[in-house]
């Protein structure tokens, strides 16, 4: 498959606990100095982010590696979150922006922007930021956060099937990863009351195109009574999964598709044109449904 329509990241081919990191040091660039260098795991994480540390652990966090430095009279910061598992950290990745002006020019999954340089690598999670927002300090932002994806190296793991897609190949940098409420409170609201209390994952992508705009979702629940209870939500039938568009109360179209007992495609739309079928991957079963 073409390279742009094979979403890779990059996988942990060992135990998260057990990967090693390392950070840009000052062997790697000449005038680059550390100024502080601090790792946190389990619980201490909270006297880090003040507010902010449960969305991480409900992602799965492991350890966060911090350095900060000073290059050129720059101040900058380096933080490597280590994660359970690639889409744990490709789901942070994805909320760590909303917008992005240079994509995927440091790995599969990067962005460059003034103020902050994020990435997704494997079950790490990397993220540079500056103060200044300069044209030299986003160019050394990008630097560093090149140097750790370089030594930080890991094994190919793939997207599930339904995202390789030719139709949502323009659409992949909208990709969103969730397996929990502070997520899907932080990432896609709309998803909350139908997810409530529901044990999950679920990758989602946001297509744009005129007369076509959806919502598509592969969602992994723990078990069947758990897609029950979604679909009557959502209020579609367990027992009709055709994926013809059903019009329903909030003016919005909704359908899904049944991989197995557990597993589903499910699409929201505001149109009934939109038809789920026409994006359930064409390639044979054992490709896809197994991912």
């Amino acid at each position: 498959m073409k390279a742009i329509l094979t979403i890779l990241i990059l996988a942990a081919a060992m135990a998260a606990a057990g990967q090693k990191v390392s950070l840009a040091g000052t062997e790697d660039i000449e005038g680059l100095a550390i100024t502080r260098s601090d790792t946190y795991s389990g619980q201490s994480l909270y006297g880090y982010l003040n507010g902010g540390a449960d969305l991480y652990l409900e992602y799965g966090f492991v350890t966060l590696y911090v350095n900060e430095y000073t290059w050129q009279g720059e101040p900058l910061k380096a933080e490597v979150w280590v994660m359970n598992d690639a889409p744990s950290a490709y789901g942070i990745y994805a909320l760590s922006h909303s917008a992005c002006p240079k994509w995927n020019m440091l790995s599969t999954f990067s962005c460059i922007s003034r103020y902050q340089v994020t990435a997704a690598s494997g079950p790490l999670f990397i993220s540079v930021t500056n103060t200044s927002g300069s044209q030299n300090a986003e160019g050394y932002s990008a630097v560093l956060a090149k140097i750790i994806i370089d030594k930080n190296p890991q094994d190919p793991w793939y997207m599930p099937g339904l995202f390789q897609s030719e139709k949502l190949g323009d659409f992949k940098n909208t990709i969103r990863y969730f397996e929990g409420p502070l997520g899907i409170q932080n990432g896609i609201p709309v998803m909350s009351d139908l997810l409530e209390d529901l044990e999950f994952q679920m990758f989602t992508i946001m297509t744009a195109d005129p007369g076509t705009a959806a919502m598509i979702a592969r969602i992994v629940f723990d078990n069947q009574g758990a897609v029950n209870t979604f679909l009557a939500r959502a209020q579609l039938s367990p027992i009709d999964f055709s994926s013809d568009p059903v019009a329903v109360s909030n003016n919005m179209y909704r359908s899904w598709y049944k991989v197995n007992d557990t597993k589903i495609i499910y699409m929201e739309s505001p149109t009934n044109t939109v038809n789920l079928k026409d994006y359930i991957p064409k390639t044979p079963p054992p490709y896809w449904l197994e991912n």
